[in-house]
């Protein structure tokens, strides 16, 4: 969570606050959840790539089930399409960002190795 104005606001199904314990947003409805009330650990919530709360899952489940057959569900679904792809996109550039980076570090160390001999 990253505003102040958002620290007050009510979040999660505990309906509580942001108390400064591990968070992950939906990707759909936008909603904070504390990682404890979701029953998933700081570390999963680090590994997704896209997190739907169950209000949205239901609801994208609905609307699969009220489109005709053949056709394919629009809204949320299109959305989360275009998130999902959004969020891809960012794991890329910070994954190869961190290799790069990584990189010059072990450039720099043997520089400073090579200088140290």
């Amino acid at each position: 969570m990253s505003s102040d104005e958002d620290e007050d606001a009510l979040h999660c199904i505990c309906r509580g606050i942001d108390d400064g314990t591990p968070m992950v947003q939906c990707d759909e409805c936008d909603t904070w959840y504390h990682c404890s009330c979701i029953k998933m650990s700081p570390e999963q919530a680090e590994e997704l790539d896209v997190f739907v709360c169950n209000s949205c899952r239901e609801e994208d489940a609905k609307e699969e089930e009220a489109a005709p057959a053949g056709k394919e569900a629009t809204g949320r679904g299109k959305r989360r399409s275009a998130r999902r792809a959004t969020r891809r996109t960012r794991k890329i550039v910070m994954e190869e960002k961190d290799e790069s980076e990584n990189e010059e570090d072990n450039a720099q160390e043997k520089e400073e190795e090579e200088e140290e001999e």
